[in-house]
């Protein structure tokens, strides 16, 4: 049994003592291959760079932003704040050069590591407002660009040796990192969480989902996310290997490191089964196959009655069919998880059928992240899982889920009245609506402030609509909106790769804005609502839809760096579409 962690600097020290850890980053020339970081050279990196940022004034509280991708480096700049004591600041790459301003001028940031000339640009266009900053640092070659403060290139930031020791932070209730929320309600706000919050949860996680030391972890949710900051650690504290990849190389990733575990979101797995299927063409091998691997994953996970045809046929399509599908992302999954929004129970079944082990957890920023998950063994599809062990959970009296742990949030930075409203005598309101079912099972049924509510009284919880409606392979973003409006209505992107072949198969010309508009394709899509929504309530259903033209985006302002759908935004920015759907 392993000593209990304090800080996440002790993370660092078992990296040490293992050391096993390994990281993977790809370099694409030519071929796809992966250069590897050994335990040693992150140790040797980290120290350096807290070496570098101390000669900087960067001691204990002093704060560091970060806006990069996914590789070793992120973790080099994480770590070395550990060892000071210092707090990291990191952003979503995708920001725009104002909201990059605004949170680093909050956080009082005195250096900023960036990864490439664009990120340079969009601190350089606000430097001279953010009076705390005093150096740049650029992980790769910054280009010829101007800006009001010094600027060094990664190679020459680094001192050749570590310099001593180091501080470290003064103690587990020390803020460790400030994460701006994602602005879905309103501007972000900096949740400040603390040592012990993310080791709790850290070591919450491990608990009921073992990591091993020989697993192989793909890295694709941005490390700036703090579930894939803090699933890191969890592979790290257990000596296992990491991989960073992104999500548009997936397959060939998965092909050249044959990952057993991976972390993502529900859009990321809906990609995988849509690319499976349509190679798979309506094929009846395929078909039987599912429908085989559905029944074993039914008796497997509901404890449904399996039928001696069933079982007799397994083996066959086990052979046939499903093992190959497996292997094609290297053959060695072991688990799969998914978070930051809700996976449609049709989905998780899939994975289930094709004798992938998918969990689905929940948890917030604020609760550093996980408050539940299902886990291997106990996955329990519909539901986010039960609580972790050092998680309590509880109903308020309108459902809303609220929280106490030790992975709760100290607070939001310079803000006492949103952290007055969050945390409420020691308990997280999560904002979240949810029920708890026998065996302790938690069960998110929507947002608190996403509600709809109809002119005739009635309420509806728009994720439930829109899971539905994503079930379509046809459908690519969908929102539901209604609200004070006599019946529910959704405007909907297509899947247009997929549509766009369909009509030129019936030879419907036109580009996607005509596409949108064609009595033809409107009727498949009235024929896949109704056919989506026949479990639904009456006064669920969306009775009216727009096709959209083109995809809601991060650039737009219709989707926060998360990917979460920003509703008021797309509301104003489509609002002569939505009057359409109410005109009659």
């Amino acid at each position: 049994m392993r000593p209990t962690m304090k800080t996440l600097c002790d993370i660092l020290d078992r990296v040490a003592a293992d050391g096993r850890s390994e990281l993977l980053y790809v370099r694409r020339v030519g071929a796809a291959s992966f250069d590897a970081w050994s335990a040693a050279d992150l140790l040797e990196q980290v120290d350096r760079c807290a070496s570098a940022l101390r000669d900087l004034g960067v001691g204990r509280g002093g704060r560091v932003g970060l806006v990069s991708g996914n590789r070793p480096e992120w973790h080099v700049v994480d770590f070395a704040c550990h060892r000071l004591g210092a707090v990291l600041v990191p952003l979503f790459p995708t920001l725009a050069a104002a909201q990059v301003e605004d949170c680093f001028r909050r956080s009082k940031c005195r250096v900023v590591v960036v990864d490439s000339p664009e990120q340079v640009a969009k601190v350089a266009s606000g430097a001279g407002r953010l009076p705390e900053l005093t150096t740049l640092v650029v992980l790769d070659h910054p280009a010829d660009q101007q800006i009001d403060v010094p600027m060094v290139e990664w190679d020459d930031f680094l001192p050749d040796d570590s310099g001593g020791d180091f501080d470290g932070p003064e103690s587990a209730d020390s803020v460790a990192t400030i994460i701006f929320t994602s602005g879905t309600s309103g501007p972000p706000k900096g949740v400040m969480l603390t040592h012990r919050n993310l080791v709790a949860n850290v070591e919450g996680v491990i608990e009921c989902s073992p990591v091993e030391a020989t697993d192989v972890a793909l890295c694709l949710l941005p490390l700036c996310h703090v579930y894939e900051r803090m699933i890191d650690y969890c592979y790290l504290a257990a000596g296992a290997r990491i991989a960073y990849s992104d999500p548009s190389e997936l397959s060939t990733d998965m092909g050249l490191v044959r990952p057993t575990m991976m972390a993502g979101v529900p859009r990321l797995y809906e990609k995988v089964r849509q690319a499976i299927e349509d190679r798979a063409d309506g094929s009846r091998i395929y078909a039987l196959a599912l429908q085989v691997g559905m029944g074993r994953a039914r008796a497997l996970y509901a404890g449904e009655p399996e039928g001696l045809l069933n079982q007799l046929l397994h083996p066959v399509v086990e052979k046939l069919v499903l093992r190959k599908i497996r292997e094609a992302t290297g053959g060695r999954m072991r688990v799969m998880s998914a978070g930051g929004a809700a996976l449609d129970p049709e989905l998780n079944w899939w994975y289930a059928a094709m004798g992938w082990e998918l969990i689905q957890g929940y948890g917030l920023t604020e609760s550093a992240p996980v408050i539940s998950t299902n886990s291997p063994g106990d996955n329990r599809i519909g539901t986010v899982g039960r609580p972790l062990e050092n998680v309590e959970v509880r109903l308020a009296a309108d459902n809303e889920i609220v929280v106490r742990a030790p992975s709760v949030m100290k607070g939001y930075l310079d803000d006492p009245e949103a952290t007055a409203e969050a945390l409420r005598d020691g308990w997280l309101f999560t904002g979240d609506v949810g029920t708890i079912e026998p065996g302790g099972y938690l069960r998110i049924t929507d947002r608190k402030k996403a509600i709809l509510v109809t002119s005739t009284g009635k309420n509806v919880a728009p994720q439930t609509v829109e899971t539905a409606i994503s079930a379509s392979p046809w459908v690519e973003q969908v929102i539901t909106v209604g609200n004070n409006r006599r019946f529910v209505a959704a405007l909907i992107v297509p899947a247009f790769s997929r549509l766009e072949r369909w009509a030129a198969e019936r030879g419907l010309g036109g580009d996607s804005a005509a596409l949108c508009v064609s009595d033809e394709v409107r009727e498949l899509f009235a024929g896949e609502l109704e056919r989506l929504q026949v479990n639904l309530a009456r006064y669920e259903r969306a009775r009216a839809f727009r096709l959209v033209d083109r995809p809601f985006t991060v650039a737009d302002g219709h989707l926060t760096p998360t990917m979460k759908l920003v509703r008021h935004t797309v509301e104003e920015d489509f609002a002569a579409l939505i009057e359409e759907m109410y005109v009659h």
